[in-house]
């Protein structure tokens, strides 16, 4: 975690995301070659809000109960 509370890290992984009682989907641009510019979760009245923003394809907002984020890192591929 950065000093803003950003978790930043250069090494290859797979990050999951497992929501609780998810309240509100509204995602739009589904793509299998989307990328993500920024992804944020956020607390708010309700719960969490995951903010996604494209560069291309998938974009939209999440919102629920509760939220967990898992990291897992992996080998790089050469």
């Amino acid at each position: 975690m950065d000093a803003e509370g950003n978790y930043r890290s250069d090494e290859p992984g797979r990050v999951t995301f497992e929501f609780e009682h998810i309240r509100a989907v509204d995602l739009v641009d589904f793509h299998p070659q989307s990328v993500v510019d920024v992804l944020k979760v956020e607390r708010c009245e309700r719960g969490f809000l995951m903010s996604i923003e494209a560069a291309f394809g998938l974009q939209g907002t999440i919102e629920a109960e509760g939220v967990a984020v898992r990291f897992q890192q992996q080998e790089p591929s050469i």
